[in-house]
Order: C-alpha cells, then structure tokens, then sequence
C-alpha cells in the first residue's frame, strides 16, 4: 500500500483521565492549550564487534533494545485541574458557613507590626481591644482582607474580633499525590492536508517537567512529562489512528 506523503503541522485537543484505582478511570479534563506535545519513543542499540580476522572491527551482528515511550507536553492556558497535575496536587471543593471570631489574642505587638489573624480568609467587621478598651479605627488598618492581615498602630497586648466569609471555591493542595496515573485521548488535525488523526494512549505515569511561574509579565506556562506503560493485556502503549 502507498501512502502519500505530506508536510506535518498539528493542532491538538487532549483529554486526560485520572486513574482512581488500578484500571479505573474518571472524568475527563482538557489539559488546555498546547503549545508543544511530544511523543518520544527510545531504544538503545545493541552490537556485537568483530574480532575475526576478516572482518575485525565491524558490526557482525546488531540488535535494538527498547526503551519506554515518553511524552512531554507544555501548556500556556490551562484549568487548575491540569494545574494540579503541575503541582503533584489534589482538589478541593470548599463549602462551609460565614463565621465569627471573638477576642482572638495577639500578644506583645508593637505598632506598625502587620498581624496575620488565624481564623481563614477574607475577613470584615474587624474590632480590636487592648486592655479591655476599643480601638478607634484609626489606630489600626485592615491590609488585606482576603488574606486575613492587619496592621497595628499601637503597643501592647490585643484581642481581635472579626467575621470570616464563608469558604468557596477550589483549593489545590501541592504535593500530596506524586504517583498519578493517566489514559489520554485526543483528535488532532494536519493543518497541511486537513486530515484528522486520533491519539490514545493507555496509561501514563505523570509528573511535573519543571516550575511554573505564579507572577511576571510574560505568560506563564505548565510542563509536563509522561512515561506511557505497557496495559495488562499487551495492547499497544499508544496509538495513532488517521482515519
């Protein structure tokens, strides 16, 4: 059978799975806009050097010793959910009431100090005492709401009141699943001859390919790499399909 031949550049959209336990896996996620995706098959060559007289030096015999398939992938608009991919990370779902804080203490604080208040994020209604007494509000300066920190703009032992905001959102907490397995799937298109071509690979172990800038002023990118492993009933690692 004769192909044609054609120039390669692709467009990708790929999907992951996150395996939950051996075989099974969940929703799927596109990981976003990929700037770069590879798939990089490896071996290493074995050869047997001639020592006979004739032919002293050559190769008089070669094999290849395969090596797993890697892949690597970079990501400039991603979700927090390829994010936690990045950061070895889990996510949460945050739900819960609005709460109050009475008389929190805060001991030896001198002013100008800036005191992170322990009850969460996103705090309001802040009153603080010292010696029994209020502060006027003028002698203290709420920095940052979102993060819980005041500033002080006196001396002396005080007792902070406050209101919390009711905890929404996601919360990606690093580090807490560094073995993760994935089942990927995607359907490219050549852009020189229009032509669709399937991917699937059937399991990968996933893990960070680097850091990913949380400020700057260029755009900040994800890294990936992959090592594709070989499924329990000898199936392929990964396929191609141009249909």
């Amino acid at each position: 059978m004769s192909l044609p031949i054609s120039g390669f550049r692709g467009s990708l959209n790929l999907y992951f799975q996150i395996e939950k336990e051996p075989g099974v896996f969940g929703t799927a996620h596109l990981f976003g806009n990929l700037s770069n995706f590879e798939l990089i098959p490896a071996a290493d060559k074995v050869d047997i050097i001639s020592t006979m007289n004739e032919d002293y030096g050559q190769a008089a015999d070669t094999m290849t010793d395969p090596q797993p398939t890697t892949a690597s992938a970079t990501i400039n608009r991603f979700s927090l959910t390829t994010e936690a991919l990045a950061y070895m990370g889990d996510l949460e779902l945050l739900e819960g009431s609005e709460k109050t804080i009475s008389d929190e203490e805060h001991k030896g604080v001198k002013s100008g100090d800036i005191i992170k208040l322990d009850g969460g994020f996103g705090v309001k209604d802040v009153s603080i005492k010292t010696g029994g007494s209020p502060l006027d509000e003028d002698q203290f300066v709420v920095k940052e709401p979102d993060l819980g920190l005041i500033e002080v703009l006196t001396d002396g032992d005080i007792e902070v009141s406050y209101t919390v905001a009711a905890p929404s959102g996601l919360k990606l907490s690093g580090g807490v699943n560094p073995s993760r397995f994935l089942r990927c799937w995607g359907v490219g298109i050549n852009r020189f001859n229009n032509k669709k071509r399937m991917i699937k690979l059937a399991r990968a172990g996933v893990r960070p390919g680097g850091g990913s800038s949380l400020v700057g002023t260029d755009n900040s990118e994800i890294n990936l790499e992959f090592t594709l492993t070989t499924p329990a009933d000898g199936s392929p690692a990964f396929e191609i399909t141009e249909p």
